[in-house]
């Protein structure tokens, strides 16, 4: 999927929900934890997306709560990750995530 990811716009995949579910699923959490999207968004800046969601994982033991951006630029595939303790501050950054077309 990575591979797919450097040539196509994340909006190939049908939806907001399903790519912060896939994203989740596949590049933010072991396979082993339960996830749960509580709430996803997009914006464009540049002709570039940014997708933002707020998911929970969970294993027998520990649950997780975080907040992530992810973009694709230059053909890379960049995240933005933290937990729900900086929620606020956490949202501001994340707005304010970009990336930089580099020769």
């Amino acid at each position: 999927m990575a591979d797919i990811l450097r040539v196509l716009p994340l909006s190939w995949l049908s939806g907001l929900q399903k790519v912060a579910e896939i994203l989740t699923k596949t590049f933010l959490v072991s396979p082993s934890q339960k996830t749960k999207l509580i709430h996803a968004s997009e914006r464009s800046v540049d002709d570039k997306t940014y997708y933002t969601f707020e998911f929970t994982a969970q294993v027998p033991n520990y649950a997780r709560h975080a907040i992530t951006a992810v973009c694709i630029g230059n053909g890379k595939f960049f995240t933005l990750t933290n937990g729900e303790k900086m929620k606020d501050r956490l949202h501001t950054v994340v707005d304010s995530f970009q990336t930089f077309n580099v020769s």
